[in-house]
């Protein structure tokens, strides 16, 4: 419930170490989220995931080489889940990609 609170406040909200972020507007609650293909045909997640709500605009790109995608979704505030935030982030959190450190991006 905490990460609720946060991302009320500041509007954004970023997992520390995956690529998942979720953003507020106005009126939608955005979510980007950064695919690790091999993982998420392995274990068959649904995008988007219902548990949070109807989802009204969602888009997945794939890059060239097929490793990684960038996954887009939408979801009117009224209509959103809030409990169910944690879950589907830690859910998400199976298939995204970990976030590279400045550190493992420079070889000695």
């Amino acid at each position: 419930m905490d990460s609720i609170r946060v991302l009320k406040k500041i509007r954004r909200l970023k997992s520390p170490n995956k690529e998942i972020v979720w953003h507020l507007t106005k009126y939608h609650l955005h979510l980007t989220l950064i695919i690790n293909i091999e993982l998420y045909e392995q274990i068959g997640i649904k995008l988007p995931p219902e548990t949070l709500g109807r989802c009204t605009e969602w888009r997945n790109v794939v890059s060239l080489d097929k490793l990684t995608s960038v996954y887009n979704a939408s979801w009117d505030l009224k209509r959103v889940a809030w409990d169910m935030l944690d879950s589907v982030t830690m859910e998400l959190g199976k298939v995204a990609m970990s976030v590279v450190s400045s550190d493992d991006t420079h070889s000695t």
